[in-house]
């Protein structure tokens, strides 16, 4: 099926969560890493002091705080709802959550940040080039 997102999606995630004040202040006091998995398609952020300070196409041999796994079918139906529904797609298991479930509920606002993020990107036209 291919990536959700256009090339060098990742580095434009990093740059719209850094400058989203609302990422930054839900994130200010988390060290941790979240793992999203989107069928084959994965990405780990290392997130601390409210700033995604690195990011792999894989989690490091320390693993994830935790992660929001599901097909990439499911994802691009939460990317493409009408407003942010990531706590509705993980209640209901559309989207798995695993790992550290308490961190994952402390972090609501994070989360929701996190998919803002995301769905600002997934609108984006995809040029097929990346546009660092």
């Amino acid at each position: 099926m291919g990536s959700l997102f256009s090339p060098g999606w990742e580095n434009r995630l990093r740059e719209w969560l850094d400058g989203s004040s609302d990422f930054q202040g839900a994130a200010r006091w988390f060290d941790g890493s979240v793992l999203l998995g989107m069928g084959d398609e994965i990405l780990w952020l290392k997130i601390y002091d409210g700033r995604v300070i690195d990011h792999k196409p894989h989690p490091t041999p320390f693993g994830f705080t935790f992660a929001l796994k599901a097909s990439e079918e499911s994802w691009r139906a939460l990317l493409q709802e009408d407003r942010n529904e990531i706590l509705s797609y993980t209640g209901s298991k559309k989207i798995l959550v695993e790992g550290n479930l308490l961190e994952f509920m402390r972090l609501t606002k994070t989360v929701v940040a996190l998919v803002d993020g995301m769905r600002a990107l997934f609108r984006e036209p995809k040029t097929g080039k990346d546009i660092r």
